[in-house]
């Protein structure tokens, strides 16, 4: 799995989304911070995570 820093993960699956994709596992918080599983339209998948402050 592949993981992306974003600056915000909703925004980030919306525009997966937009380009053909789709969310694997919803938006959600843990303790590292905010992130989200999204495939890209062949199958791929990623995780956008905006990092919790330190």
């Amino acid at each position: 799995m592949t993981y992306f820093e974003v600056a915000d993960v909703d925004e980030a699956v919306e525009r997966v989304a937009d380009l053909g994709g789709h969310a694997v596992q919803a938006t959600r918080d843990g303790a590292r911070g905010r992130v989200a599983t999204a495939a890209d339209p062949q199958g791929a998948q990623s995780a956008p995570v905006a990092s919790a402050p330190s």
